[in-house]
């Protein structure tokens, strides 16, 4: 409330300002062609007394009538000029505004969305964890339903420390990330990263294509893992019925990696948007799906570091494939760009 009153209140005094001085513009417009009229008649007047005025036309050619008209325009033109200038200041000014208070809006809607987001992925996984643990304090349990019970409590664990993982990431990320580059091979980080999904969404189908390619890589793994684990993970999370996704990874002039799923897609409008800081489509209160906003802003702002680029197609006949290229020789193998 406190926000619109502040923003009521500017465009008030923009549109008062605005007003007064078009107000003083047509005060000096007016001014100015009193003193025109003024300095004429005075001018006229002089030669009638000396005898010398013989007819309008004549006067109006003469030099001193000249003299005078001219000032008369320079001023005109000064009163304009800066009538345009204060005007275009005044509108400059309103836009600067509005885009100031929209993107205020914006941040403090993604920041809501964060909010309501962690504070959900947060009660969930602790609230699993210590039912885990209050299960595991009866008596009664046999041995398989404390392995399963065990099982659910560092699953999610897992979720809770990759929560806050991501947020650390992301934070990294605003302020400087330093790039760790190795040979390593592409493969033992896919084999961890689909553990780790399908552990987390058993139901997923996912396979890999590594023709055409070899499987050590120079890049920072940090960074390269946590790219195709939220993309796997979001593969998983929006894929169908069941979810199906496909990690290939080609190499001609650059290294390629593509992600795709067998979801409902993302529509062309939303494809920037996908990549913003704590986005996503519909409300956190009505969301079917957990998440928090990161991970594909975190894929996004990876890519970029490692001089990249990152873009979006259909899938055939559903879903969405996710294209990352990659230089195979990064210009600076030790700090992030």
């Amino acid at each position: 409330m406190f926000r619109k009153r502040i923003k009521t209140i500017s465009y008030f005094l923009a549109v008062y300002m605005l007003l007064a001085f078009s107000w003083w513009a047509v005060l000096l417009h007016n001014k100015n062609e009193e003193n025109f009229n003024a300095n004429v008649e005075a001018l006229r007047l002089n030669w009638r007394i000396q005898g010398i005025y013989e007819n309008e036309k004549v006067f109006s050619e003469s030099l001193p009538y000249e003299t005078i008209h001219r000032d008369y325009r320079r001023q005109e033109r000064m009163i304009i000029g800066e009538a345009i200038v204060i005007l275009l200041s005044l509108g400059l000014g309103l836009i600067a505004i509005n885009r100031n208070y929209q993107l205020l809006y914006r941040t403090e809607r993604s920041k809501q969305n964060f909010l309501l987001a962690v504070s959900h992925e947060l009660k969930s996984p602790i609230a699993s964890i210590k039912l885990a643990f209050e299960t595991l304090r009866k008596a009664g349990l046999n041995e398989s339903q404390r392995r399963d019970v065990i099982s659910d409590g560092l699953g999610e664990s897992e979720r809770l420390h990759k929560l806050v993982d991501n947020a650390l990431l992301a934070t990294s990320l605003d302020i400087g990330y330093n790039l760790q580059y190795s040979v390593f091979d592409i493969r033992t980080v896919l084999n961890e990263v689909i553990k780790i999904v399908q552990k987390q969404y058993p139901n997923t189908e996912i396979s890999l294509d590594l023709e055409n390619f070899t499987p050590s890589i120079y890049s920072d793994k940090t960074a390269l893992t946590a790219i195709l684990l939220n993309l796997v993970e979001n593969g998983a999370k929006y894929g169908g019925d069941p979810p199906a996704v496909k990690v290939s990874v080609s190499e001609t002039e650059k290294f390629e990696i593509k992600v795709s799923d067998n979801g409902e897609g993302i529509p062309v409008k939303e494809r920037d948007k996908v990549f913003g800081k704590f986005y996503r489509a519909g409300s956190e209160n009505t969301r079917r799906t957990k998440g928090t906003g990161l991970g594909l802003y975190l894929v996004s702002k990876l890519v970029k570091i490692l001089r990249g680029e990152i873009s979006i197609l259909d899938n055939n006949p559903s879903g969405t494939v996710f294209i990352i290229q990659l230089p195979k020789q990064p210009k600076d193998a030790n700090t992030a760009g």
